[in-house]
């Protein structure tokens, strides 16, 4: 959306609606509401990456945490909400208290159908993402994208069962309508998400 009138931006302010909404180079974009098996997705993902992955050392996972581009000096001129997002110290990103200047390491989107999910791929990339996670929301499929060398975005392979593997050390597939998830070095942190 273009533009919305004072009216329209006072009632999503007051509903508290206004937190999901997004400026792509000064073009406000208003989404709805993550559905229910959305936020139970996003949740339960946050909930494993804090208490397995986090566990390994200085490493941090927040959701819905505001994300935008290098350099401005508005960042709500230009900003995107990754439904979750992953760093460890050696990320290039800077954290502003409001927002992040620049992506983490990983940007994950929940794909909905009909989301923009796609869309946000080569900007988070392109503002510092080392992958991107695209997570189905119906069938937990898993894929994850990297910068190229001969394209600006290039998905990564399926492994044996499936699976496919984080430069962060983190395996995931779907499998039967979920999503399982285990650090690469230690099976006993195998979870089936939600």
């Amino acid at each position: 959306m273009r533009e919305l009138t004072e009216e329209q931006m006072e009632a999503r302010r007051v509903a508290g609606a206004h937190v999901f909404d997004e400026v792509w180079e000064g073009e406000l974009h208003v989404a709805p509401d993550p559905s229910i098996p959305h936020q139970r997705l996003e949740a339960s993902l946050l909930v494993w990456m804090r208490t397995r992955w986090m566990s390994g050392g200085a490493r941090e996972c927040l959701a819905r945490t505001n994300v935008a581009r290098p350099g401005l000096e508005d960042w709500r001129s230009d900003h995107r909400i990754p439904d979750l997002v992953a760093w460890t110290d050696s990320s290039g990103h800077v954290a502003r208290g409001a927002h992040l200047e620049g992506a983490p390491e990983v940007c994950v989107e929940i794909r909905s159908p009909d989301d923009a999910s796609y869309s946000k791929l080569a900007t988070y990339l392109d503002w510092g993402a080392r992958e991107v996670w695209i997570i189905d929301r119906d069938t937990c499929a898993v894929e994850i994208y990297v910068r190229g060398d001969a394209e600006l975005v290039e998905r990564r392979g399926y492994e044996a069962g499936g699976w496919v593997t984080s430069a962060f050390g983190i395996r995931m597939r779907g499998h039967d309508g979920g999503l399982e998830i285990e650090l690469v070095q230690d099976p006993s942190t195998r979870a089936r998400l939600p």
